[in-house]
């Protein structure tokens, strides 16, 4: 069960992502979030410049960030930015994030 007071929802590219509008698409989201009380985690550095504009970063990031997601206790909630092909890079790994 979603806690507003508690628990977080967790803001992942797991494929692909608009840098240059990034700055925006993120207040946004937070606007939203915000709006209705809600507690949210959006990683300063999901992007990155040189991997577009196939991929939101490189894939060890990407599985970084999806680790910290999927770990953090007080997450419930991953919200995927945009998926895609590179989203399909990530399933080998969730065979190794543990829960």
């Amino acid at each position: 069960m979603f806690d507003k007071n508690k628990h977080k929802i967790y803001v992942l590219a797991p494929a692909s992502a608009n840098y240059e509008h990034s700055q925006s698409i993120f207040a946004e989201i937070g606007q939203y979030f915000e709006e209705r009380g809600l507690k949210y985690i959006i990683n300063a550095d999901m992007l990155s410049e040189d991997c577009l504009p196939f991929y939101a970063n490189h894939i060890a990031k990407r599985i970084e960030l999806l680790n910290q997601a999927m770990n953090d206790p007080d997450v419930r909630i991953i919200w995927a930015l945009c998926g895609g092909y590179g989203s399909a890079e990530l399933f080998p790994a969730l065979e190794d994030i543990s829960k």
